[in-house]
């Protein structure tokens, strides 16, 4: 049974529509959860030292965290992602929090054991 035209546009309709949705949901809205926006919260040994809104078109920043150690942290946000970029052997020897990645989905962290820093990604809903 061969496909009339009218099915084939039907189909090619259904698509289109689909991927429409899809990307408008992955890409648009990918910094968003429920219907509030992400933030990015540093904590140095349980003290909170900020926490920013997190937006997908933010050019990049860097955000200079003074450690106990007594040294600084460098936190860079860039288009919606965070990461630690590897610091001295002094402050971090091993470096683990710079080799886990960026992160860009709530409940996402990055842990520095040695310097007791921890950075979140949270949702609205996270936020006290």
């Amino acid at each position: 049974m061969a496909l009339k035209k009218k099915h084939i546009l039907l189909i090619a309709l259904v698509l289109i529509l689909a991927s429409e949705v899809t990307t408008w949901k992955f890409v648009y809205r990918s910094n968003y959860i429920g219907d509030g926006p992400l933030f990015v919260e540093i904590r140095v040994d349980g003290d909170l030292f900020t926490r920013e809104r997190l937006l997908m078109q933010e050019e990049r920043k860097e955000i200079k965290v003074p450690l106990k150690s007594g040294g600084n942290a460098v936190v860079v946000i860039d288009h919606g992602s965070v990461n630690v970029p590897p610091m001295p052997k002094e402050l971090c020897p091993l470096g683990i929090c710079s080799r886990m990645g960026p992160i860009s989905k709530p409940g996402r962290s990055i842990i520095c054991m040695p310097n007791k820093m921890i950075i979140s990604i949270l949702s609205n809903e996270n936020i006290l």
